[in-house]
């Protein structure tokens, strides 16, 4: 038996294979969306017959092919509203391509031409259009958000990247490090998204009106390779129930009906009486304002902060859900609130807070 647990503790340690999930990751809600064989899941066109894409997979990448075929985009065929995308990709020198997200609107001209938020993928070095300014190179919220990094993107490296689009939250990874983090509904955006040019796709895309999307590839110039393309889809909501209470759980993004900014207990019901007690828009109990005695700030994203800063779900079993929240950006409060549902009919919530700083105000901080 012992040559068998060496082998075992032996394959533990070895790298995961490219364009594969590990357990951990299929049982966190990974997925995969290249398989590293095929197009499989991919489109790229709607028009019959569709054309040779400009795309190719070679040795378990997904690789542009410019020249041969019609340069479209490559579009997953399931669109995702919230999720977490992870990816690897590889540029030839003075390549340029990119990721398109929460796509508003396609029109089929010469080739796919979506409108939507875009990861910008190039080659810092030497791309033109990067050089032009930071909102054109790697890890940009394309043409409207520079990226925060230590280095330029170079050629012929393997890079790891990642976007998140919470609600209105998005944000860009790159090698490790956020280099993008915006709330597009915020003032901050606002004056970024001004500085482009493009007049009427920076309105439309801070508002989001459509969040369901595929996600698109795109071809521009040179060679790019992409591999481990994976996403995780962020819950809204998390579903309780014990024999006679069922709660509904959920983060401040908007969902149908309800309200953004509102979050925590959204419904509650019994078997004898299905109607929600709350108002459909608002939760019933939510986490709404931190407080140090300072005036009331005019701007209701500092007064009204735990409910615009991202939060992330949690359904931990049947019974129980956890909504995390990162270090806020004014009061510097990280929070954790599970709710679990315990027999016959009650509710149990516990909240923490961690606060990352002590200058408040008046030597308090206050939480309603």
């Amino acid at each position: 038996m012992r040559p068998v647990l060496l082998l075992v503790a032996f394959a533990a340690l070895l790298p995961a294979q490219p364009n594969t999930l590990t357990p951990a990751e299929v049982q966190a809600g990974w997925q995969l969306l290249f398989n590293g064989h095929s197009l499989t899941g991919w489109r790229w066109a709607t028009e019959s017959p569709a054309p040779t894409p400009s795309w190719a997979v070679t040795n378990g990448t997904l690789v542009t092919t410019p020249g041969q075929g019609k340069a479209v985009y490559l579009l997953t065929e399931a669109s995702f509203t919230d999720f977490e995308l992870a990816f690897s990709w590889h540029a030839s020198p003075g390549a340029n391509s990119g990721i398109k997200y929460r796509i508003q609107s396609i029109a089929e001209k010469a080739r796919l031409e979506p409108t939507g938020l875009e990861y910008q993928i190039t080659d810092d070095l030497a791309n033109p259009d990067s050089l032009s300014t930071p909102r054109h190179s790697s890890g940009a919220l394309y043409d409207y958000v520079p990226p925060r990094r230590s280095a330029p993107a170079a050629p012929n490296v393997w890079h790891h990247s990642r976007i998140i689009a919470h609600g209105l939250h998005i944000e860009h990874w790159l090698d490790g490090e956020k280099v993008v983090d915006v709330d597009l509904d915020s003032p901050a955006a606002e004056a970024l998204f001004s500085e482009s040019k493009r007049t009427e796709s920076k309105v439309t895309l801070r508002r989001q009106a459509r969040r369901d999307s595929p996600i698109a590839l795109q071809i521009h110039d040179g060679v790019v390779a992409f591999r481990d393309i994976k996403l995780r889809p962020l819950p809204l909501t998390a579903q309780l129930a014990v024999s006679q209470l069922a709660a509904t759980i959920g983060t401040n993004a908007p969902l149908g009906a309800h309200r953004a900014g509102y979050n925590g207990v959204f419904g509650l019901s019994t078997p004898a009486n299905s109607r929600n007690p709350f108002v459909p828009a608002y939760a019933g109990l939510n986490l709404e304002h931190y407080f140090d005695g300072r005036p009331r700030p005019a701007d209701a994203r500092v007064f009204f902060e735990p409910r615009h800063a991202p939060m992330a779900l949690r359904q931990l079993s049947p019974t129980e859900a956890e909504l995390t929240q990162a270090p806020t950006p004014v009061f510097g409060v990280a929070s954790t609130t599970r709710f679990s549902l315990q027999e016959p009919y009650y509710l149990d919530i516990a909240y923490r807070a961690t606060p990352t700083h002590t200058n408040f105000t008046n030597n308090f901080l206050g939480i309603f």
